[in-house]
C-alpha cells in the first residue's frame, strides 16, 4: 500500500517528490484535463495532474491562467496564458468572446536546474504541456490566427 501525504500551509499544495516513471499511471495514455477560463476550454494532459497547480490572475484587464508544477516542496511556474496584452509573452492569435476580439499571449518560464533530477524531469515533462493547451486554443471555434 502506498500512502501519498498531502500538505497544505496558507493555501500552497506541497506534494511528496515522486520518479517521473511512476506518475499516475492510472491515466489512460492522452487523457486530457479541461480547464476552464472564461474565454474558453484549456486542455492538458491528465498523466502530470497530481502534481499541476493553475492560478487565475487578473491584472490591468488581462486574465491569465498560471500553470505550476508542485515539487520538492515548491511551486515551480510553468507557463502563463493571457487573454488581454502581455508584455514580455508571444502573441499566438485572438479569441472572440461576447463580440470582442481578445489577444492570447503565451509566457513559458525557464526551468531552475537546482532541482533533483527525478523532480526536473517531473517538471520538463510538465511544461511540455504547453503544446496540448497551445492546441485546444487554436482548436478553439472562436479562435483567430495572426495576421
Amino acid at each position: 500500500i502506498c500512502l501519498v501525504v498531502i500538505v497544505v500551509l496558507a493555501g500552497i499544495i506541497f506534494l511528496p517528490d515522486k520518479d517521473v516513471s511512476s506518475i499516475n499511471n492510472t491515466v489512460m495514455p492522452g487523457e486530457m484535463l479541461s480547464i476552464e477560463t472564461p474565454y474558453c476550454t484549456l486542455r492538458y494532459p491528465a498523466e502530470t495532474s497530481e502534481f499541476l497547480k493553475c492560478v487565475d490572475r487578473n491584472e490591468a484587464g488581462t486574465y491569465s491562467k498560471v500553470f505550476y508544477g508542485c515539487v520538492d516542496e515548491q511551486e515551480i511556474e510553468l507557463f502563463e496564458i493571457s487573454f488581454g496584452e502581455k508584455e514580455n509573452a508571444t502573441l499566438i492569435g485572438y479569441i472572440m468572446h461576447n463580440d470582442t476580439k481578445y489577444p492570447i499571449f503565451v509566457r513559458s518560464t525557464e526551468i531552475d536546474d537546482t532541482l533533483n533530477q527525478n523532480s526536473q524531469n517531473t517538471i520538463y515533462m510538465m511544461q511540455e504541456g504547453i503544446n496540448d493547451v497551445i492546441q485546444s486554443i487554436t482548436s478553439n471555434e472562436n479562435y483567430l490566427e495572426v495576421q
